[in-house]
């Protein structure tokens, strides 16, 4: 059962891990996108 558990937590990680990811290139994304437009 901990090695379920464990196994449930290294998907959460690498599920948070990827959102992240994404989210930081859309961020860098939109920051070029101003920084072109002004």
């Amino acid at each position: 059962m901990a090695h379920l558990f464990k196994i449930i937590s290294l998907i959460r990680a690498s599920i948070f891990f990827l959102l992240n990811i994404s989210q930081t290139h859309y961020y860098v994304e939109e920051i070029h996108r101003t920084t072109n437009t002004s």
